[in-house]
């Protein structure tokens, strides 16, 4: 999510907070303090369709003819080898870097709700994830010119 609406967020449970201060306690889920909240974009977006849009935004598109696909089964078998050559060679010191929990993480979808955040704070997200992006990969190919611009004495 963009930074803007998590900073939004914050600013509505202060507010929320600020508004409870003196006031006689609510009914236990109608209280703020001491509550988690979910902030999202309340827009879906596959893992990898947003690696490829980060890289898309500072300049670096990934074409379709770019992906090769690989069955997550064999990528598990291979990640199950990989952790297993690692443990026999380090006798369990180190961790290999791609494991079956790590492929795991990188293709299953997971989605969060804001629905509380929404209904306790008034919170909704002003900046959209596309929007975003655009914004963040202008700040950070600007910085990068601006590094190289720079003379290292």
């Amino acid at each position: 999510m963009y930074v803007s609406n998590l900073v939004d967020a914050h600013i509505l449970a202060a507010q929320t907070l600020i508004r409870a201060y003196g006031q006689p306690p609510q009914a236990s889920e109608m209280r703020v303090d001491g509550e988690a909240f979910h902030v999202t974009n309340e827009e879906r977006v596959n893992f990898w369709d947003f690696q490829r849009s980060i890289a898309a935004s500072v300049g670096i598109p990934v074409g379709k003819e770019d992906i090769k696909i690989v069955p997550v089964w064999v990528e598990m078998a291979m990640a199950g080898v990989n952790e297993w050559l690692c443990w026999v060679f380090t006798f369990g010191w180190k961790q290999p870097t791609v494991t079956r929990e790590a492929i795991h993480l990188t293709t299953v979808n997971r989605t969060l709700s804001n629905a509380k955040a929404r209904g306790f704070l008034g919170y909704f997200p002003k900046v959209s994830i596309e929007s975003g992006l655009a914004k963040a990969g202008k700040w950070f190919t600007e910085e990068v010119e601006m590094t190289k611009s720079k003379k290292v004495v």
